[in-house]
C-alpha cells in the first residue's frame, strides 16, 4: 500500500540504508500514476526520507507529490508541511510557486502547533528558497493571525486581519514560535536559527532580527559547554555575516570552545570560523581572547 511503501522507505532512513532501485522504481511509478492515493503524512514521509538520504526524485514524481501538496495542503498537519518544506528546500529541482504558497499557507495558519525541530527547519528552508525566484512571494495576502511580539513572550496575543506579506509575516510568526520553546533549545537548534537569519535577505526585517540574535547570543551563552566545535563555526559565521559583534561576556565563556573547536575543525570549516573570527575582529593568542580593537 501506499502507507506501507512511506513506512518501509522511513525505516530504511531512519537505519541510514538506502532503498534498492527496485523498490524506488516501483514507488515512484506509483506516485507518478497514483499520488492521489497518497496521504498527507505519507507524502510528508516520502519527501522528508529522500532528503535525508540526499536523493532527489524524478521530475514526474516530484511534479505529482508537488500536484498533491498544492491541492490537499489543508490536510498536511503543521509537523508535515515543515518537513515538506525543508525536503522540497534539499532538492535540486525548486517547487512551483503554488507549492510554496500552499505550504506557506498552512505554517501561517498552524504554526502554533510546530514543535521546535519543525520551527528551526522551516526557518532553515524559508532562508534557502529566499536565495531563488520562486521562493519569494511579495504578492500581498489575507490572514486572520495571531501574532506575539518577540521582546516580550507574556505579551497576550491579539488577533488582527491585515494585507500583510507573506514572507515577513510567516518568518515573524516562526520567531515567535522559537521564542515560545526556548526552554528546549539546543546548540543545534541555536546555530541553525542564527545561521537562517544569516542568510535570509527579506527586507523590513531588521528589528526583529536583531532582537532575536540578541536572544540566541544569551541562550548559546547558557549552553556553552554544550557546543560543539561545527556548532561553534556555524554561530561565529552567522555573526561575521551579519556584522554582529558579540558581547564580551560571550568572548569570554566561549574563549576555551573556540580553542577548542579550532584544533579539531575539518579544512572547510576550519577556514569558516577563522574568517569569522577576522571579520569580528577576534584574536586568540597565548594568554587569551581578545577583540583586536578592544
Amino acid at each position: 500500500t501506499p502507507q506501507g511503501a512511506a513506512n518501509i522507505l522511513w525505516s530504511l532512513t531512519q537505519l541510514g540504508e538506502k532503498p534498492m532501485d527496485v523498490f524506488l522504481e516501483d514507488l515512484e511509478s506509483t506516485i507518478e500514476h497514483q499520488s492521489y492515493r497518497f496521504s498527507s503524512q505519507a507524502i510528508s514521509i516520502i519527501l522528508w526520507s529522500y532528503a535525508k538520504l540526499s536523493m532527489n526524485p524524478s521530475s514526474a514524481m516530484q511534479k505529482a507529490l508537488e500536484a498533491r501538496i498544492a491541492h490537499s495542503s489543508h490536510e498536511f498537519t503543521a509537523q508535515s508541511v515543515a518537513n515538506c518544506l525543508w525536503a522540497l528546500s534539499k532538492f535540486k529541482r525548486h517547487p512551483q510557486g503554488r507549492v510554496m504558497k500552499a505550504l506557506k499557507e498552512q505554517i501561517v495558519r498552524k504554526y502554533k502547533l510546530l514543535n521546535l525541530q519543525g520551527t528551526v527547519n522551516a526557518l532553515w528552508a524559508l532562508s534557502r528558497f529566499a536565495q531563488h525566484p520562486v521562493g519569494r512571494l511579495t504578492r500581498a495576502v489575507t490572514f486572520s493571525i495571531s501574532r506575539q511580539h518577540v521582546a516580550s513572550s507574556n505579551a497576550s496575543s491579539s488577533i488582527i486581519s491585515k494585507s500583510a506579506d507573506l514572507e515577513e509575516e510567516i518568518i515573524r510568526l516562526l520567531y515567535n514560535r522559537a521564542v515560545d520553546l526556548e526552554a528546549k533549545w539546543t546548540p543545534q537548534t541555536i546555530s541553525s536559527m542564527l545561521w537562517s537569519i544569516a542568510r535570509s535577505p527579506i527586507p523590513g526585517m531588521q528589528a526583529n532580527k536583531r532582537r532575536m540574535i540578541h536572544i540566541l547570543e544569551n541562550a548559546a551563552i547558557r549552553h556553552q559547554n554544550d557546543f560543539s566545535s561545527c556548532h561553534i563555526s556555524i554561530t561565529l559565521w552567522s555573526f561575521a555575516k551579519l556584522a554582529y559583534r558579540p558581547t564580551k561576556t560571550f568572548l569570554h565563556n566561549f574563549d576555551k570552545p573556540v580553542r577548542n573547536a579550532i584544533q579539531l575543525l575539518k579544512e572547510d570549516e576550519h577556514k569558516s570560523l577563522i574568517w569569522a573570527m577576522e571579520v569580528l575582529g577576534w584574536r586568540i593568542d597565548n594568554a587569551t581572547s581578545r577583540y583586536i580593537n578592544e
